[in-house]
Formats: structure tokens, C-alpha cells, sequence
């Protein structure tokens, strides 16, 4: 327990130090004509990217033991609701009370194993299984597993890939999961409808990945990629340092310009040559 404490702190500390450097770096976020535009900082990167990294270190070491530890009860817990409520139901006893309540703890208990999985996440992020793989292709079978809900959620789909792209060495796997998380938040940034726009093109020795929104955009004041930092009720602040972290071990790179009330832009750039 002394050990996890003192994990514990040294986190807090370490992100009170990176709360202090984001303020000095001004030049990372950019006002321009209502738009927050937000670019990896060039004047100190080693600097910033090692913190970044102990800090995501000093996590994944303990989210590994916390996931093994947690997992399993969190499991029989949710099989005992579930075996309650089917036992209701085989007895026919109907008490809407009881049920709202243990609907309400599953929920909950949903939401903590999908806090569970990130913080998985977190800990294996750059840990890659690379293959030639077709980026287009991965886009669509994000979006063609995501189609009834977007559908649902009022948001129109619009893919446009440059024609004859090389193929990336890519993990597709943890790509995918870039994809889900971006898509996901500009769908969440959408909660009255809107239009979902993905675009992919050659740029140099570079693909470009970009993902946009016209939603409610994003205050210039937040760092999105900053550990435990979001914009939504509710949210962890894992998914975007997860994205980030995954993007960066593809030695590519991940930025976004966003206008509240206009919605966000996020763009990533994969390397054609990734062999390792």
C-alpha cells in the first residue's frame, strides 16, 4: 500500500511540474481569430517529451498491478447483479425500485472496467506489433462497425482517401483504436447532430490522417493530450495521452485547431518508411 501511495505522489508531482511548464509554453497554443491551434512545441522537446514519458512510465507500472488486482472483482460483482436480476425475472418479482438500482450499479460498473481498459491502455500503448498494413481500409471498418451509431446520433459521414496510397507499417489493432477514440470524441462533440469529415492524402514522406467536427469545439486554454485533463463530464482524461502516445511510437505526430461553436480539426501524420 506504501509503495502505491508513493507511486501516487510521485505522479502529482510530476503533473504539478508539467502544469507549470504548460504555462511557460505559450508558443503551443495559438489564438487565431477565435480558433485554438494546437502544435507540438519545437523549442523544447526532449524536455517536455521526457517528462511526458516518466510520467506515462510511473502509470503504466501501476495501472498493470492495479488492472490485475481490480478485474477480477469488478467481474464477480457485475455476474452477482447480473445473476440477481435474472433471478427476479425467473420469480417474476417486479420491484422497479430494485431494478433501477441494480441497473444503475451495472452501469457504473461498466464504466469503471471501460476505466479499467484505458488504463491498460496507457500501460502497453507503445508496445507495437507492426505489419504493412492499408490505412483507408482500416478508416472504413472503423466506420462501418460505428455506422448505427452515428446514424442514431444524427451525424453524417463524409470519407474522402487520395487514390493509390502506399501501404504503413502500422499495429492495426492500436491504430484502430486511435481512429474509435477521435471519432468517438467528434460524435460526443456533436450532441445535436452534425457532419463527421475524414480525409486522407500524401504529403511528402508523410500520410495525413485528418478528422473533423462541427461541433462545440474546444477552449484554446485545455491541453487535450495532458494526462487527466478533459473537456467532458465525466471523462478520464486517458483517451487522448493514449492516442498521442500510440501516434508518437509510430514516429508520427498528432495536433488540432479547434473554434468553439465551429467544431475541431485533429490531424495525424504517419511516416511512409516505419521499419524497425
Amino acid at each position: 500500500m506504501n509503495s502505491r501511495i508513493g507511486t501516487l505522489e510521485k505522479i502529482e508531482t510530476f503533473e504539478n511540474r508539467s502544469n507549470g511548464q504548460a504555462h511557460g509554453d505559450a508558443a503551443n497554443q495559438t489564438q487565431l481569430a477565435g480558433q485554438s491551434v494546437h502544435a507540438p512545441n519545437n523549442n523544447r522537446p526532449s524536455q517536455q517529451n521526457a517528462l511526458q514519458q516518466e510520467r506515462l512510465a510511473l502509470i503504466g507500472t501501476s495501472a498493470v498491478v492495479f488492472a490485475h488486482e481490480v478485474s477480477n472483482p469488478l467481474q464477480t460483482i457485475f455476474g452477482s447483479l447480473e445473476f440477481i436480476e435474472t433471478e427476479f425475472k425467473s420469480k417474476q418479482i417486479t420491484d422497479p425500485f430494485l431494478t433501477s438500482m441494480i441497473h444503475g450499479a451495472m452501469r457504473q460498473l461498466d464504466r469503471l472496467r471501460a476505466l479499467l481498459w484505458e488504463f491498460r491502455s496507457l500501460a502497453n500503448a507503445e508496445d507495437l506489433n507492426l505489419r504493412l498494413a492499408d490505412l483507408p481500409k482500416i478508416i472504413e471498418e472503423v466506420l462501418a462497425l460505428e455506422q448505427l451509431g452515428h446514424r442514431a446520433a444524427g451525424v453524417t459521414v463524409k470519407l474522402d482517401c487520395q487514390a493509390h496510397l502506399p501501404l504503413l507499417f502500422l499495429d492495426a489493432d492500436k491504430i484502430t483504436q486511435v481512429i474509435l477514440n477521435l471519432c468517438k470524441n467528434a460524435v460526443e462533440a456533436m450532441p445535436d447532430g452534425g457532419r463527421l469529415s475524414l480525409r486522407v492524402y500524401r504529403s511528402e514522406a508523410m500520410i495525413t490522417m485528418e478528422i473533423a467536427d462541427s461541433g462545440v469545439g474546444m477552449p484554446g486554454d485545455i491541453d487535450v493530450f495532458q494526462l487527466f485533463k478533459t473537456t467532458k463530464p465525466g471523462g478520464s482524461g486517458l483517451g487522448l495521452p493514449i492516442v498521442q502516445q500510440i501516434i508518437s511510437a509510430h514516429k508520427g505526430t498528432i495536433n488540432y485547431i479547434s473554434e468553439l461553436g465551429r467544431g475541431t480539426t485533429f490531424t495525424v501524420r504517419l511516416p511512409v518508411e516505419n521499419r524497425r
